[in-house]
């Protein structure tokens, strides 16, 4: 629960620190290359790791259902959430959901083809999904599995994400979570697309 605390307050430190950067400054290409170095660690991490090659080994074909799964609930709760919101339409709030924790690929692509205001709403949205996921990690493997710190990140899965579900979750996560996050990231643009043209 300290991490969890701890990565809340360095964000809110970051947020408010954040205002006072000037436009186009170093600061603003720091997290793309920080989540390079984060990439570059785990994956150091994970080959020193002897039995990590055990692990994928003890994964089958079946790994890729987990991403399947993990679209279909998260359209399913857009679903359901719809019903409750009425404000909402079924179409934005899928569309919305769609984004699966790729925000910056997502609010662009709602916000030219359907609306910006929706656009805005898919970015905060799937931000909150990134940050609830590293937040909440701890406590949804233990009570969930490790397998649910996989679904809540989603497409984050195999970046953002990746190094929080290593820690949690253990080397026997690593391999589900990248095979989760790739398919999901290549998955969206169609999904988005797909929701758009209905």
């Amino acid at each position: 629960m300290t991490e969890a605390i701890s990565s809340l307050l360095v964000f809110a430190a970051g947020s408010v620190l954040g205002r006072f950067v000037p436009n186009g400054s170093l600061l603003q290409a720091l997290p793309g290359i920080l989540l390079l170095i984060l990439s570059f660690v785990v994956g150091a991490d994970i080959s020193t790791d002897r039995t990590h090659w055990a692990h994928i080994k003890q994964h089958s074909i079946w790994v890729f259902a987990l991403p399947v799964l993990v679209a279909a609930g998260s359209l399913l709760g857009a679903s359901l959430a719809a019903l409750a919101i009425h404000s909402v339409t079924l179409r934005q709030s899928l569309l919305v959901s769609a984004g699966l924790g790729y925000y910056s690929l997502a609010s662009i692509v709602i916000a030219t083809h359907y609306s910006a205001a929706l656009g805005s709403i898919a970015l905060i949205s799937n931000i909150l999904r990134e940050v609830m996921t590293l937040l909440l990690a701890l406590l949804l493997v233990r009570y969930f599995g490790r397998t649910s710190v996989i679904a809540a990140g989603a497409a984050t899965a195999m970046d953002a994400t990746l190094p929080t579900i290593r820690r949690v979750g253990g080397p026997a996560a690593v391999y589900p979570a990248l095979v989760t996050g790739i398919v999901l990231t290549l998955a969206v643009p169609f999904l988005l697309i797909l929701l758009i043209k209905l």
